[in-house]
């Protein structure tokens, strides 16, 4: 048997674990039970935006709402990791900063490990979806994510917007 590069068993908890995580955390489990809404889990949640994004970034650049497409790819697809590690869905209608704190840490637990400049770049994505708190919650963050945070507000707003908006979308 052939033995896996180096580079690619430092990537295999981040790229696996992911997968079974997100299988098992059901979205919308409040009305699921009642039989109000279908049933999804956030594994199907991950493709179904994406694919959403897929078909509705490329008219948005074309309008040159986008600045970073790639970036907002990269945060569609790991937005929802730290509740996969935590093994929760938390409604929009219930997250508080304390939960996102939370579920941004697991994110790092997980991922720092990273070689760095993928590090880099799926930290940033990550934290995409916090990028439009309220300034006094950015706070309750740990300082590196709080510079980051700022850098994407300034730089990245809009596409802070088109993520949010795709997230609410789907």
């Amino acid at each position: 048997m052939h033995q896996i590069p180096t580079v690619l068993q430092e990537l295999l908890p981040t790229w696996l674990e992911p997968q079974e995580e997100l299988l098992a955390v059901v979205r919308w489990s409040r009305w699921e039970n009642k039989g109000e809404v279908r049933r999804q889990n956030t594994l199907q949640h991950t493709h179904s935006i994406l694919f959403l994004a897929a078909t509705v970034l490329p008219r948005l650049v074309e309008y040159g709402a986008v600045k970073d497409q790639a970036l907002i790819l990269s945060a569609l697809l790991v937005h929802d990791h730290g509740e996969g590690i935590l093994k929760r869905d938390v409604l929009y209608d219930n997250k508080t900063i304390g939960g996102d704190v939370d579920e941004y840490k697991a994110f790092v637990r997980r991922n720092e490990r990273l070689p760095t400049k993928s590090w880099n770049a799926l930290h940033r994505a990550f934290l995409l979806q916090f990028a439009h708190k309220d300034p006094e919650d950015i706070l309750a963050f740990p300082l590196e994510a709080q510079v980051i945070l700022e850098g994407l507000e300034e730089d990245h707003a809009g596409d802070a917007l088109i993520f949010s908006a795709l997230e609410h979308l789907d």
